[in-house]
């Protein structure tokens, strides 16, 4: 749980009257069953970042994240969403 404190702090140190307008943090639930998290990092100093990860052990244990240097996207199956959370904290910290 650490980890989603750590993304409303993250979050709200963004907010400045205007990033939050356009920028967005979405987690969503996905069909396969799984979990979704996108960030937008275009307006921040994470801009330039990039990174690419994947791992596939079995249909019930899996994640795959990238960020193009704009938005920061995770993917995993449904245990892996506090997972997701830490790698984008350590890919800010980075």
């Amino acid at each position: 749980m650490e980890s989603i404190q750590w993304l409303m702090e993250w979050y709200q140190a963004q907010c400045d009257g205007d990033w939050e307008h356009s920028n967005v943090i979405e987690i969503n639930s996905l069909d396969n069953p799984g979990w979704s998290l996108k960030v937008d990092v275009g307006d921040t100093k994470h801009s330039s970042k990039t990174l690419d990860l994947k791992e596939f052990i079995s249909d019930d244990n899996w994640f795959q994240i990238n960020c193009d240097g704009t938005t920061f996207k995770a993917f995993g199956d449904s245990s892996k969403l506090i997972l997701l959370c830490e790698q984008f904290r350590s890919f800010i910290n980075q």
